[in-house]
């Protein structure tokens, strides 16, 4: 099984950012989508991330979908509703027409992400019909294709979700069980410890910090909390 992971956008991309400047939307795209490659590595499948620099040209992300070979097409994204914050809000996903394998696919990640994902569900308010569009990428692949869209950036409480570690985490989980799910495969927890767990309880036991969220951004206040706690243990 062959997929490709297109993450959606890319820097030169214009607009696509939320109204105060702090979330772009090729950057939320591109760590789903190498977490979702992540996952589906682990479980056995050959994936291809499509990630372009510089101008987004569509037509190649297909063509380099189609060139590989791929057994199915899953574009990531994140939504936005005109360009000001606003209450546009929840999950869904896309193909180009009903009736085929991409819509099999689509139910499948429906299935897996909501509630898990605790967004509003676009598909449900669409009358529980996964959503129709003749986006490029959905067009012109050669593949089964869908396209997800993972909360809007333009509402601010999905923005601040959209920004974290631990809901990207979750978005490439919920992407990755459906697609597990569309193929009959049952879903394994990664028990790799991460590299850093070691030292998140190192310094918890030593009592230098209490081992916790250990992707977060660190205050100079906590930095001086850390070193005043390490130069005591010294003395």
């Amino acid at each position: 099984m062959k997929i490709a992971i297109d993450c959606g956008h890319t820097e030169s991309t214009a607009g696509k950012r939320s109204p105060d400047g702090t979330l772009r939307e090729y950057e939320f795209n591109r760590d789903v989508g190498a977490r979702l490659e992540k996952h589906l590595k682990r479980h056995g499948i050959d994936t291809l991330l499509i990630a372009p620099i510089g101008e987004d040209d569509l037509m190649r992300r297909c063509e380099t979908a189609n060139e590989w070979d791929a057994d199915l097409f899953v574009s990531i994204h994140a939504n936005a509703f005109e360009s000001t914050w606003n209450l546009a809000n929840g999950w869904s996903i896309f193909v180009v027409e009903r009736g085929g394998e991409a819509e099999k696919l689509a139910k499948a990640i429906y299935a897996e992400s909501v509630p898990y994902l605790g967004l509003a569900d676009r598909i449900k308010s669409n009358g529980g019909k996964i959503k129709i569009s003749p986006f490029f990428v959905l067009k012109y692949t050669d593949m089964p294709a869908v396209l997800i869209e993972h909360g809007f950036y333009t509402n601010l409480q999905e923005c601040e979700r959209l920004k974290t570690p631990e809901f990207r985490e979750m978005c490439a989980i919920a992407d990755a069980k459906g697609i597990l799910r569309y193929l009959g495969m049952e879903w394994k927890e990664d028990t790799y410890e991460k590299w850093y767990d070691a030292a998140c309880a190192w310094v918890k036991e030593k009592g230098i910090a209490d081992g916790t969220r250990p992707n977060d951004n660190v205050t100079r206040a906590e930095v001086f909390t850390m070193l005043k706690r390490l130069y005591e243990m010294e003395e």
